[in-house]
């Protein structure tokens, strides 16, 4: 297991070993050069699996390990941030996962100390984590994108990584409703919008996925098709505490619309041909949810009247 001073560049030139299905490499003083270098954070890891997923973890015991959270949400010293704050929590006698929701990214069991049929059936059990970790961080990213861009599953499933401007951080949309001319032209076969660095790093994360594929998202028994669903993954998502059953992938659109509309300093303009409602107000404030609190006053007083 690699000790090395971690750093974002670190962790994206991170590999797994030909011959490992994960690599373990835990922040330490001295840097790739030797250099002897400060902030490091004991207990804190990379974890890189053999499919190119990344993850943060912390050491909790000699064997048991917390997952923090995969490498495309949390950087390097967001990652040391969670170290320092969890041990503080853990100080004060409080456990900093109680209020926490549950990741659904399973640590991987240790199968090296054990022998005959429990290493066979422990090797069984992990493999199964390895693949539902992997359907999981997939998700993630899907959502995250979706998210961070109030983009419709319909763009993204037929996205494909040369559509990413990845250093000028632009994605050309195509699939999209597009801005209409006349009633047979569009103005464009591809609308161009800007993108957050972090869509950025969850593109790159899954050209490592998957290489040999034009699609962000390819099928997973035809690459050049696109993934149709999520379905074994949202069922898990839905498991959690706190998930609505009626969660849907386009939820996140209205989510974000909704965020952006309410007093962030954005104009509701801007926000409507972002979207592709091609500046249609009418439409954008369909997904205003912070229109929900100045029109309770309609139910309330409903409600005066029938005496309820």
């Amino acid at each position: 297991m690699p000790k090395i001073f971690l750093t974002d560049d670190v962790v994206f030139d991170a590999i797994c070993p030909a011959d490992k299905d994960q690599e373990l490499y835990w922040d330490y003083a001295v840097a790739a050069k030797g250099q002897i270098r400060n902030g490091s954070i004991a207990g804190l890891g990379l974890r890189v699996t053999a499919p190119g997923h990344k993850s943060f973890v912390q050491l909790n015991g000699k064997r048991c390990r917390k997952v923090l959270g995969s490498t495309v949400v949390l950087s390097v010293a967001s990652a040391r941030l969670a170290v320092i704050q969890r041990e503080q929590e853990l100080s004060l006698g409080k456990d900093p996962d109680i209020d926490r929701v549950d990741p659904s990214i399973e640590v991987l069991p240790e199968v090296d100390h054990l022998e005959g049929f429990a290493k066979r059936d422990m090797a069984l059990t992990k493999a199964r984590l390895v693949t539902a970790n992997d359907q999981m961080l997939e998700l993630c990213n899907f959502r995250g994108i979706l998210f961070l861009t109030m983009a419709r599953p319909s763009d993204l499933a037929k996205a494909e990584f040369e559509h990413f401007e990845l250093e000028t951080l632009v994605w050309h949309k195509h699939n999209t409703k597009g801005i209409k001319l006349s009633r047979s032209l569009y103005e464009y076969a591809y609308r161009s919008v800007p993108i957050h660095s972090r869509v950025a790093a969850m593109v790159r994360a899954q050209r490592q996925r998957w290489p040999d594929s034009k699609l962000l998202f390819p099928s997973h028994t035809d690459q050049s098709q696109p993934r149709d669903n999520f379905r074994k993954s949202l069922d898990r998502f839905k498991a959690l505490p706190g998930v609505p059953k009626h969660f849907q992938l386009y939820d996140l659109k209205r989510i974000a619309i909704s965020l952006m509309l309410t007093g962030q300093g954005v104009s509701h303009e801007a926000i409507s041909h972002y979207v592709d409602h091609k500046g249609n107000l009418e439409t954008t404030m369909i997904y205003d949810l912070g229109l929900v609190d100045p029109l309770r006053p309609v139910t309330e007083r409903l409600g005066a009247l029938l005496g309820i």
